[in-house]
């Protein structure tokens, strides 16, 4: 019995030493790396949304757009990879955690525009909106970006999250509702421009860091999304809260796990 014993207490000493060497092999990222990891996301993310932004055939045909698919994507990668470069003065990472958040990033991607090829793309969103509900055969960059993101999160197995929202008073697919701390930020600090400081929100909440990075109305998004005679953003948004360029209109969302993200 006492053999059994001791044997049981060396199998489980092992077990522990093994465990700490790896804590101690698991380095957490500063807060530093942590905060340039979510700016890089959301960088490519908005870089791949600028691929269908400018293109008009992407947009309004995507079916015939993207018959040539894999010739098409090898396209939309390559002009990501500039977008990216422009919006962050730097080259796209591709080695290390980021080259692994790059991967799955460029998988999602593809997954969407193939089905966007194949015609099998159509909306199973929430809300009260045709926009979310009924498919018109347009690949809208919003729409893209959402589809993007959902794939994204389910094949990600980097820790890493990421999420268009916005408002409750401008949500039109609900899906992308804010959740508590979110919605905080957004009330608190965004919705209001003046409030605003014109830089990206960052907190480390123990086990998770969060990072929101907001953005605005543009000419090209104000007649959908404006409230001014002749614009569609009151039949568009659940609320008659005025908007025009310049005031807030969304936010791109990302949540690292912590416990998952290691270098």
């Amino acid at each position: 019995m006492k053999i059994k014993i001791s044997l049981l207490l060396v199998f489980l000493f092992i077990l522990s030493v093994g465990a700490f060497k790896e804590n101690l092999n698991a380095e957490e990222y500063s807060q530093d790396e942590l905060k340039n990891i979510s700016f890089n996301v959301t960088a490519l993310f908005r870089a791949y949304r600028k691929t269908i932004s400018s293109n008009k055939g992407a947009i309004h045909t995507p079916k015939k757009y993207f018959e040539n698919v894999e010739g098409r994507l090898g396209i939309m990668h390559k002009n990501a990879k500039q977008h990216y470069r422009v919006m962050t003065k730097k080259s796209l990472k591709e080695d290390g955690i980021e080259g692994k958040i790059v991967k799955d990033l460029q998988q999602a991607v593809d997954k969407v525009i193939r089905l966007a090829a194949s015609g099998k793309l159509g909306l199973a969103w929430k809300g009260k909106n045709d926009y979310v509900k009924k498919w018109d055969g347009k690949l809208l960059p919003a729409r893209f970006a959402a589809y993007v993101a959902e794939e994204f999160n389910k094949n990600s197995k980097e820790g890493v999250k990421i999420k268009l929202t916005t408002s409750k008073q401008l949500l039109v697919n609900e899906n992308n509702a804010p959740d508590e701390w979110e919605s905080k930020i957004i009330e608190d600090k965004l919705i209001s421009s003046k409030s605003y400081t014109g830089k990206p929100i960052g907190e480390d909440l123990g086990k998770s860091y969060r990072y929101i990075l907001p953005e605005f109305y543009a000419p090209s998004c104000i007649k959908c999304h404006g409230t001014n005679e002749g614009q569609e953003g009151l039949k568009i948004h659940p609320s008659k809260l005025k908007r025009k360029i310049g005031d807030f209109a969304g936010a791109i969302s990302v949540f690292l796990d912590k416990t998952k993200l290691k270098k």
